[in-house]
């Protein structure tokens, strides 16, 4: 998985090195904090690397998530996660959780009551020690929710048309079921790379040899091969 951010930042990750991430979060949420089947989490982050890590692990403890743009008003729930530790200070929630967006972490100290994930997240085993759940439920804001197995069939298609060893370039937003599908779902059904970014063709497609585009159509992901007259 590679991230492009807004002002030149680019992050690349590996497979082991994301699965170890989402592996440490989920200890954090299970084992640490208890959350599992019947609590909700509020996931408020940007088009980021760290949405795939925090759905996966959301899917290993079996909650339930709501997936809002970043600074939208959070519904009552158990835990809340946000980029901007101001946000997150604001929630009634049981936890709140600040995650880092920035390759050098969260500037300078989080607000009381909020917890800094990259901190609290490097203590945690590298192997899964909370209970592995199937009961995942996730809400975007385009389809309302879905279950695991929902996600699954809407990936079928897209994965086909990917394939196994594609570079699919994506700028549909992640709360949206296009853009869960295209940042987690996908890749990982399809054995592929995605390349996360602001903008989905020209010289980023070149760049980072993409193979395929995700596009949002009407609420329905579609991916399509890649070819120098695409745009947008």
């Amino acid at each position: 998985m590679t991230w492009l951010g807004p002002d030149g930042q680019r992050s690349e990750l590996s497979v082991s090195a994301l699965l170890n991430s989402a592996i440490k979060t989920a200890n954090l949420l299970g084992d640490v904090y208890e959350l599992g089947p019947g609590d909700t989490i509020t996931l408020r982050l940007p088009h980021h690397w760290q949405v795939p890590v925090w759905l996966s692990a959301i899917d290993v403890v079996g909650a339930h998530v709501i997936l809002l743009p970043p600074g939208a008003p959070a519904p009552h729930c158990t835990a809340t996660v946000d980029a901007d530790p101001r946000h997150a200070v604001e929630s009634s929630a049981r936890l709140a959780v600040a995650v880092s967006t920035h390759p050098l972490g969260l500037p300078g100290d989080v607000p009381e009551g909020v917890i800094d994930h990259a901190r609290e997240m490097l203590g945690q085993p590298d192997e899964l020690v909370t209970e592995l759940s199937d009961g995942l439920r996730l809400t975007t804001t385009d389809q309302g929710t879905l279950s695991g197995a929902d996600i699954v069939e809407l990936a079928r298609g897209p994965c086909r048309d990917l394939g196994a060893r594609g570079r699919l370039l994506s700028a549909v937003p992640p709360w949206t079921t296009p853009g869960v599908l295209a940042a987690w779902a996908v890749p990982i059904l399809a054995e592929s790379c995605v390349v996360l970014a602001d903008a989905a063709a020209g010289p980023i497609a070149e760049s980072e040899r993409i193979t395929h585009i995700a596009r949002n159509h009407g609420g329905t992901l579609k991916v399509t091969q890649w070819d120098r007259t695409t745009t947008g």
